[in-house]
């Protein structure tokens, strides 16, 4: 009888280290997948930083684009009323 339980328990024994095994090579699974797609976010979040400085610039741009665009166009009004009062003063 004493064996007999001898050797369920060595039984139970294996089954926990297949099982104990099993768990180890799943655990070291995820943790590749969490450390993989950490680093595709990691990427995506340095894309994304990357892009935010581009349209950042981008406004600027737009911004000095458009203060020069209204000097021109103030110089063109004056250019004008400079034209329009000579043509009729000088008549």
């Amino acid at each position: 009888m004493c064996q007999f339980s001898v050797g369920v328990l060595e039984s139970h024994l294996q089954q926990e280290q297949v099982l104990a095994a099993d768990l180890r090579v799943s655990l070291e699974r995820e943790r590749a997948t969490v450390l993989r797609l950490t680093q595709q976010v990691d990427h995506r979040n340095a894309e994304t930083a990357d892009i935010h400085n581009q349209l950042e610039g981008a406004h600027i741009k737009v911004d000095s684009l458009q203060s020069a665009l209204e000097q021109e166009q103030m110089r063109l009004v004056s250019a004008r009323l400079v034209l329009w009062y000579s043509v009729f003063y000088v008549m």
